[in-house]
């Protein structure tokens, strides 16, 4: 993902479109969607050079070519320049809205990458270890893994050979003198997968391995060997918000501990010189900024689309934090290196 911003804030001081648009599984209203949003950005009085502009639509007529009668089920970014044109996925459902300016609108992409990364659920139970791949609220079954599979095999003969509990007594699985070779087998599945991980079913693991325990966001016990995808879903959703709320108050306390140490910049004005001055380490934003945009009658981008984009730019973390969290300092603040 940081190779995609990158792209995209090379085009900072060129005329792009950026276009976020709310699809679902009906082919037809996404496809009258599409239509609408192409005949709005045709109406867009822009500053620009007939040959820029005819540019521009050209690219983004064949993007929306592209995803057209195309089943989706949520939120898209589409980004049209003249030398490319984009389309993301974003892992909420965000305020449609078309923007045409000197570069891109990187608020619904920053946001969707920060508070929905990609995790991935590891189930196990005396039977295996089942992998699956969670994006914001779709949940898919990861099914072609080998390493999964030589757990899985492992976890079998771990089973056969008597090192597993009766489920009728207590439902859990190996036992906490997790075998060597099961451990490093686990240890090596989690290496095929990126992001942090939900471990359910975590008894049946046994010991987990330091690589693995340190990327968990939640251990769950339990059985779930015949868990449903559903089920599955449901487990990852409540832990992910719970992790959420704990980072949220992690970040507040980190702020607070930038106050202390008189390393906290707060105000737009301030911390658009901070950030110039390379000093932005991390910058604050609450959530609305992204869930809540109010489309604008010029199409122009948002001082939070402005500011996220120089934070990346100058290699600044992006955090959201829930709404009227930053109150105190103009819903935005910034932690400063130094």
């Amino acid at each position: 993902m940081n190779e995609i911003i990158n792209e995209l804030l090379q085009c900072e001081n060129e005329p792009v479109l950026t276009l976020i648009v709310d699809l679902d599984m009906n082919r037809k209203e996404n496809e009258a969607k599409l239509k609408h949003l192409a005949s709005e950005v045709q109406h867009l009085k822009l500053d620009l050079p007939d040959s820029t502009r005819d540019i521009l639509f050209k690219r983004l007529e064949l993007i929306l070519q592209s995803i057209d009668g195309t089943l989706f089920n949520g939120s898209v970014a589409i980004f049209a320049a003249a030398n490319f044109g984009k389309i993301f996925p974003l892992h909420y459902h965000a305020k449609p809205r078309v923007v045409a300016d000197n570069g891109f609108a990187l608020t619904e992409i920053a946001y969707s990458t920060s508070t929905f990364p990609l995790c991935h659920v590891l189930v196990f139970s005396c039977h295996g270890v089942r992998v699956f791949s969670k994006n914001g609220e779709h949940v898919s079954e990861i099914a072609d893994n080998p390493a999964a599979a030589h757990a899985t095999h492992l976890l079998k003969a771990l089973a056969h050979s008597g090192h597993v509990n009766e489920a009728k007594n207590s439902g859990r699985g190996v036992k906490a003198c997790s075998d060597p070779k099961l451990k490093a087998a686990i240890s090596a599945l989690s290496e095929t997968l990126e992001g942090p991980m939900i471990i359910a079913g975590a008894s049946h693991a046994g010991e987990l391995p330091p690589s693995l325990d340190s990327r968990s966001i939640a251990t769950v016990d339990g059985c779930y060997e015949n868990a449903s995808i559903a089920d599955i879903a449901k487990v990852a959703q409540e832990a992910c918000e719970k992790a959420s709320t704990e980072r949220a108050q992690n970040y507040l306390e980190a702020i607070e501990a930038f106050l202390h140490e008189k390393r906290l910049g707060s105000g737009n004005d301030e911390i658009e010189q901070l950030i110039l001055a390379g000093r932005v380490q991390t910058l604050y934003v609450e959530d609305d900024a992204a869930i809540s945009i109010k489309a604008s009658e010029q199409h122009k981008l948002s001082e939070e689309d402005r500011m996220i984009a120089s934070a990346l730019r100058y290699k600044g973390e992006i955090v959201f934090l829930p709404k009227e969290s930053l109150s105190n300092y103009g819903a935005m603040a910034a932690g400063l290196r130094f």
